[in-house]
């Protein structure tokens, strides 16, 4: 480090105490400087007489987290100041290094809940797994509004509506829905069964129907259905749809929704909300001897294979419906400059998965949930053949994200694609793929 560099680094730790340090209360101190400190300085090897003062930098982009751990990039600056300065400058110079390179120095406690805290919340209902953003009963259970459920008679419901859920996907951003099958009934004269017909609907909030996932299907001889919907950013409604016609079961192939007694459509993307509608050609008179409905759905994709039987008889009440949701309407750029409200624990990568806000991920290496502050876990590939690529009787060494291989003694190389034999042993004998 250059004499200017200390001369900048000891002026910042000078603004920085008569500005900043002056306005901390002391319990934010004692959190930052003792809160999960053994784990932290252990990982880093930090000696035991330094333990008190080692902290925890995330870079974010133009920010920096402080959490109760220290980030390698910062570890030099540590290194070079701690036998020199006192406990609260060398805190300060760490800040102060990586503010350097970000130009700006906002001091937060991350968002993101540990497992610890949360301990005491419910994480099933019924057979569903509840995991965090999602939660139940507290407000500290789920991270907000958007993701609270309702647990009625073992039952998770999305918030305060009747929407039940079956299912959450938390690493792909996801949950799974039965939603209601429309139904449009006549009798034999051609006047329509209202107590036999229905025209579902879905408003989800700030959630949206995947496109990606799902599909528009409708079945019937005398059958035109549309799916009115409502995207996120536009005004008004638009509608997609299809329409199918037949005269005879022998003209319908089974297995094959081709548009001949099943027909399907595509759903747009960033669908927050939809209503089913069904108009038929003729009142399904001419065809009432084996189809009376006409039957709409949005459905999951392979989740739905179609027979020529159901023309006849279709009894499903509901289908699966895959829905996607983001922590808020933020970019990955919006989000992390707002500290406070960041989602993302740590070893995460921000995702923008539809446009429409953002998801967490754990970076390669680790697993867990990203919504925690403690949740992605290195991944040791060393314990899973699957996961690790090393060959030629090479050794495999998990490293914190990562594994390298070690080639056995007397040979060297990267163990994964050759270990060649060191020259002392013979410059012929080697292993290689």
């Amino acid at each position: 480090m250059t004499e200017n560099s200390k001369v900048l680094i000891n002026a910042r730790i000078k603004d920085i105490k008569a500005s900043v340090v002056s306005q901390w209360p002391s319990q934010i101190w004692n959190h930052m400087l003792v809160a999960r400190v053994e784990q932290s300085c252990n990982k880093y090897k930090i000696s035991r007489e330094t333990r008190p003062i080692c902290i925890k930098i995330i870079y974010l982009g133009d920010h920096v987290k402080v959490k109760g751990f220290m980030a390698p990039q910062a570890l030099t600056y540590y290194k070079e100041y701690r036998s020199t300065m006192g406990s609260k400058e060398k805190l300060l110079v760490v800040m102060v290094a990586v503010a350097a390179v970000t130009a700006a120095l906002p001091f937060a406690v991350i968002a993101a809940p540990t497992t610890a805290s949360l301990a005491g919340c419910k994480n099933h209902c019924g057979s569903v797994s509840i995991t965090y953003p999602f939660g139940m009963d507290k407000q500290e259970c789920y991270l907000n509004v958007d993701f609270r459920i309702q647990c009625n008679n073992s039952v998770p419901y999305l918030g305060d509506s009747n929407i039940d859920i079956s299912k959450i996907m938390l690493l792909e951003g996801q949950m799974r829905l039965p939603m209601f099958v429309g139904r449009a009934c006549y009798n034999q004269f051609g006047n329509y069964m209202s107590k036999d017909s229905n025209d579902p609907s879905l408003r989800l909030g700030r959630f949206s129907i995947s496109n990606t996932k799902n599909k528009f299907v409708a079945i019937g001889c005398d059958t035109i259905a549309s799916v009115q919907v409502q995207i996120f950013g536009l005004n008004g409604n638009v509608s997609t749809g299809c329409n199918t016609q037949c005269n005879e079961m022998t003209d319908i192939p089974s297995g094959d929704c081709s548009g001949i007694g099943c027909c399907e459509a595509n759903i747009p993307s960033e669908v927050g909300k939809y209503t089913i509608f069904m108009a038929t050609y003729n009142f399904h008179r001419d065809v009432s001897s084996f189809n009376n409905c006409s039957y709409a759905f949005v459905v999951e994709e392979g989740e739905f294979n179609f027979s020529a039987s159901y023309l006849q008889n279709f009894n499903e009440e509901t289908m699966p419906v895959v829905v996607d949701w983001t922590v808020d309407n933020k970019t990955c750029d919006e989000a992390r400059k707002d500290i406070a409200s960041y989602a993302c624990g740590d070893n995460t990568h921000c995702v923008e998965p539809n446009g429409n806000g953002y998801i967490c991920k754990c970076m390669e290496g680790y697993d867990g949930n990203p919504y925690l502050s403690d949740g992605c876990q290195d991944i040791n590939e060393c314990n899973n053949q699957s996961l690790n690529t090393c060959k030629f009787n090479s050794k495999c060494h998990n490293t914190i994200g990562n594994f390298t291989c070690i080639c056995p003694k007397g040979y060297h190389g990267d163990g994964k694609t050759a270990c060649v034999a060191d020259r002392s042993r013979s410059t012929f004998n080697f292993l290689f793929l």
